[in-house]
């Protein structure tokens, strides 16, 4: 679950609201917040800005040599010999295109699921000092939370009000 630390500040009020419209509210604003994430937040996972912001772990090479061996033999070194970048979390693309391309979002009332169809390789880690590339992908700022709250609490807002005209 990517959205572990997102609670929505607006309440139900139960003379307005019966539990069932309440919960439809919720699951559409955080169908809402999902989208926004995927779209907006998720493709900074990409880039070496949002490897700050998130704290990714470093990569071999990524200071220059280590241990002896200049930065081509390190692995950001190849890799930026091979692909031409030094981006995190991508090497050929192949894992940053299908994570932004599919989005699988399981709002709920109180919350939800938002999968993202990643290669099997993400999961693969060589030594224990590897990095958790999933853990990585999934790391969410307090920046980032502050403006999801927002964005949830604006859309429940939004809703209720039509609701409230409707009837």
């Amino acid at each position: 679950m990517i959205f572990p630390a997102i609670k929505t500040t607006v309440q139900r009020d139960p003379k307005i609201f019966d539990r069932k419209t309440w919960g439809e509210i919720q699951k559409k604003a955080w169908g809402v917040t999902m989208e926004y994430w995927h779209r907006f937040i998720l493709k900074k996972h990409f880039t070496h800005s949002g490897a700050r912001e998130y704290n990714y772990d470093e990569r071999q090479g990524s200071r220059g040599g280590e241990d002896g061996r200049t930065f081509n033999q390190t692995y950001t070194g190849q890799k930026l010999k091979k692909w031409g970048h030094t981006n995190p979390l991508q090497l050929s693309g192949k894992m940053k295109q299908q994570a932004m391309t599919v989005m699988d979002s399981r709002p709920k009332g109180t919350g939800g699921d938002l999968v993202l169809h990643v290669p099997p390789y993400i999961y693969y880690k060589p030594y224990a000092s590897s990095p958790t590339m999933p853990k990585e992908l999934t790391a969410i700022s307090q920046r980032d939370i502050a403006k999801l709250v927002r964005i949830l609490d604006a859309s429940i807002t939004k809703q209720a009000q039509h609701i409230k005209r409707s009837t």
